[in-house]
């Protein structure tokens, strides 16, 4: 099912998650409670962006999270295209498919810009999240997505529906790490099960809620001024810290 797909996610360094800005350093109030299910990436135009071929995954995030931004905005889709995104990816990767890591990008791409197709993106800066699926959700509602690192298992070469297993198929990492987006999740009441809408190599693949917990290795949301307001963080300390972080 999924086997032939790339990767292409490394690890971040323990320095760098010690130093990464903290979303509930900045948060100054409660965030308000998620609705009971959400489609980030519903009506996106979310792609696979090369990810078929190249462990671009880091890159092909960002371009399927400015699509997500982009509809939670009201603003006409966003010019991505395959050829800009592996472009992108290669140019920071000094022309060999060897992987990023995710803090890296979120640096690169806050300070830089993302060439991926039309304007330079991103006009805002991220932060890192410790996983609690409430607040998780609280965040996705109103930041469009999460974006995510999972150290994946061999099973989820072939899972319809990613869910933890036991055993060396069911070990995290067993298959490698991988960069994707957390964009929603079913209403239990409505469906009959409450899983995780991901989106990765141009899909919305559903995970069980178990899934992330035991996977999920890195969680990163990207903050705009108008979100921020929102969600209550404030903004302004925010891109001061990270921007001190990225000029160390």
């Amino acid at each position: 099912m999924h086997a032939a797909m790339k990767l292409g996610r490394l690890r971040s360094t323990s320095k760098q998650l010690a130093l990464a800005p903290r979303l509930k350093d900045f948060l100054k109030a409660p965030l308000p409670a998620p609705p009971a299910e959400y489609h980030g990436a519903a009506g996106a135009t979310i792609g696979m962006f090369g990810n078929d071929q190249f462990g671009d995954c880091t890159i092909a995030g960002l371009a399927n999270y400015r699509a997500i931004r982009a509809k939670l905005n009201g603003c006409p889709p966003p010019a991505s295209t395959t050829d800009a995104v592996v472009a992108q990816y290669m140019r920071l990767t000094g022309g060999q498919d060897t992987g990023l890591n995710e803090i890296d990008v979120l640096v690169q791409a806050q300070k830089n810009g993302m060439e991926l197709g039309g304007p330079k993106w991103m006009d805002a800066v991220w932060a890192s999240v410790r996983y609690d699926r409430s607040t998780c959700k609280s965040l996705i509602a109103i930041f469009g997505a999460l974006y995510l690192g999972v150290e994946l298992p061999l099973a989820a070469q072939d899972q319809a529906v990613w869910t933890p297993t036991k055993g060396r198929n069911g070990a995290p990492g067993g298959w490698g790490g991988h960069c994707l987006l957390w964009s929603g999740w079913n209403d239990p009441d409505k469906e009959g099960n409450d899983n995780d809408e991901l989106v990765t190599w141009g899909m919305v693949k559903e995970a069980s809620p178990l899934w992330l917990p035991r996977y999920g290795d890195e969680f990163h949301v990207i903050v705009d001024a108008d979100s921020a307001a929102v969600a209550g963080v404030d903004f302004e300390a925010l891109v001061d810290y990270a921007n001190e972080v990225n000029d160390g």
